[in-house]
């Protein structure tokens, strides 16, 4: 009885078809008479117009390259008279073309060829009164310039964030899919507004740390399914308008993980003590975890959907930025930069100084983590130099005054024993990370067959 009545209700819809090409109106009629549309099929715009005045059907099928009036025109005459709901179906493939036609008051925009199953949803949409919203006319022409529509998920880690948190989701609602806002604890209306912007809010019950907030927005992201992940500051500095060149590398395979570098682009915008301590962690950064990056501290990200699966963060806090080095190098992710601008909006929450140290902090904690050899062997072989100096001086003292000094004797047997326990403490850590990156790597290399 449903499809029955389902059918009946579809008999009084009819669907004008406007296309030159003859091939292109038989296909269509067929597919919509099979599916329970009646439907008229004109053959230019001025037949189009007339029809909609005199008949008006229920949608318009609209196609954009026609001799003497184009589907531009013949939009603008239907809507000087009419507000059906017209889907543009067109050979153009440019995305500048899908703005046109949101901007024109176009409802919906398909290109040829076209799934049948995806023509018939859109119709269906059209018809029951659900139409794509125009504020995602953007996000068609970053689709439409990397020819798939690919899923684009932008994360916002967010704390007491209220002033700038409103427009940094809006602008990024119109370049992505789904915008993920993780409200890490905070106690202004950072959520609220986030919320009321259209983002999908997760919130932490305290401050954990803007790796922490990465981390559940990345399970938040794998949860939907998404393809593609943008990362961005809360704070209004980074340019929503760049998606497009940061997701660049990732669509076409290049890399798995695309940093936006403000270091390729001149650098007035930038802080001479924020430059100097981006490049001292830069430095060590890069010798640490083997990648190297002009802007390991940049927060405008992309990753692939290899790397959104691989990566769960151990830092909690600011140094996380660095801990995606030391993670490419483990997974085997391919990594590059591409330059971005910047805007610095507000005053840090945080001096120089104070956000140098943690950073700092933070990556020695990441090297005692992923590079356990070089972190405990260095301690270890400097304790062990220092008890072997100490040691020799007891031996010395003793050939030439006969004299035993006990206290640095102890000294130098205490800085060989803490030295050699670091040093295989390095070596055995060094081992089973050893084996787990390559049991890791292996898991991913089968995972992605």
């Amino acid at each position: 009885m449903d499809q029955l009545k389902r059918s009946q209700e579809l008999q009084v819809r009819n669907i004008l078809i406007v296309d030159d090409d003859h091939d292109t109106c038989k296909l269509l009629e067929t597919i919509f008479q099979i599916s329970g549309y009646t439907t008229k099929v004109v053959h230019n715009g001025q037949e189009a117009v007339h029809y909609v005045l005199t008949n008006t059907p229920d949608i318009v099928v609209l196609d954009i390259m026609m001799p003497e009036m184009d589907g531009w025109e013949t939009l603008a005459r239907m809507r000087s008279q009419s507000d059906i709901p017209v889907l543009f179906l067109t050979a153009l493939t440019s995305g500048d073309y899908a703005v046109q036609a949101f901007d024109l008051g176009g409802n919906d925009f398909m290109r040829k060829p076209f799934t049948n199953g995806e023509l018939l949803a859109r119709v269906d949409l059209l018809l029951s009164g659900v139409r794509p919203s125009h504020k995602k006319a953007n996000l068609l022409k970053v689709q439409h310039l990397f020819g798939r529509s690919i899923p684009i998920t932008v994360i916002i880690p967010a704390y007491n964030e209220a002033r700038f948190i409103g427009s940094t989701v809006l602008k990024a609602c119109e370049y992505a899919d789904t915008v993920i806002v993780v409200d890490d604890g905070s106690n202004d209306n950072t959520a609220d507004i986030a919320d009321e912007a259209g983002a999908v809010l997760v919130r932490h019950t305290c401050n954990k740390g803007k790796g922490a907030a990465l981390n559940t927005g990345f399970k938040k992201a794998r949860e939907l399914n998404s393809q593609v992940v943008v990362t961005l500051d809360a704070d209004g500095q980074h340019l929503p308008e760049e998606l497009a060149q940061v997701i660049a590398p990732v669509l076409s395979g290049e890399a798995d993980i695309v940093i936006g570098s403000r270091y390729l682009m001149p650098l007035s915008e930038v802080p001479f003590l924020r430059i100097m301590g981006h490049r001292v962690f830069n430095f060590i950064t890069k010798k640490l975890a083997g990648v190297a990056a002009t802007d390991s501290q940049s927060g405008y990200r992309a990753f692939s959907a290899k790397a959104i699966e691989a990566i769960s963060f151990q830092s909690s806090g600011f140094s996380v930025e660095s801990e995606m080095q030391f993670l490419a190098h483990e997974a085997n992710l391919q990594l590059i930069e591409v330059p971005i601008t910047i805007r610095y909006q507000d005053k840090p929450k945080r001096s120089v100084w104070q956000h140098g140290m943690l950073v700092l902090d933070g990556i020695l904690h990441l090297t005692s983590q992923y590079r356990p050899l070089l972190f405990f062997g260095i301690s270890g072989l400097v304790l062990l130099l220092g008890g072997l100096i100490a040691g020799l001086w007891v031996v010395e003292r003793y050939r030439i005054l006969n004299q035993l000094a006990i206290g640095t004797a102890m000294i130098s047997m205490m800085l060989l024993i803490i030295g050699l326990l670091l040093l295989s403490t390095g070596v055995i850590l060094h081992s089973v990370r050893v084996l787990i990156a390559n049991l890791f790597r292996y898991w991913l290399a089968r995972s992605h067959q």
